[in-house]
């Protein structure tokens, strides 16, 4: 039971600083608003995206090593990485939020239906990175997906 405190406490502690990265790249990005470099808002969710990616896979190797269920925390990823594109494109909050809760419930199928079938295409075992590469590509979907949405509305 010791142990195991301990390696959530560890977790919390990656976690609370991988978070804190994420946010830092955002404040980073609105700051730089101004520069020319990142006026394209394509450059901004495409950034993003990435980062949110990254975090995902960092968040489930983590989660994997502790045997620590990691579907809370990939949610709240998915629905701050919907909501954060939805803002660069100015799309309305509310909106962005019923989006990102769809777009959770997508994922998490997806996700895992992706970890099954690559365990099929493995011959039925489960290869020891599975989970990673499947979050990665379902939050690359999902992320160009919410700028697909958010941009065709902005244009209309």
């Amino acid at each position: 039971m010791v142990e195991r405190m301990g390696a959530l406490c560890e977790v919390c502690d990656f976690l609370r600083s991988h978070v804190f990265c994420i946010f830092r790249a955002f404040s980073i990005s609105l700051l730089a608003e101004k520069s020319s470099l990142m006026k394209n808002t394509t450059l901004k969710a495409n950034i993003t995206i990435h980062l949110f990616a990254i975090a995902h896979a960092l968040t489930v190797i983590m989660f994997r090593h502790y045997n620590i269920s990691d579907d809370i925390p990939l949610t709240v990823l998915t629905l701050v990485m919907v909501v954060g594109v939805g803002r660069i494109y100015r799309f309305p909050i509310d909106i962005s939020a019923a989006l990102a809760l769809l777009l959770c419930f997508a994922g998490f199928y997806m996700g895992t239906k992706g970890a099954e079938m690559i365990a099929c295409l493995a011959g039925g075992t489960l290869i020891p990175y599975a989970n990673v590469i499947c979050t990665v590509v379902v939050t690359e979907l999902l992320g160009w997906a919410t700028v697909f949405i958010t941009s065709k509305q902005r244009n209309e």
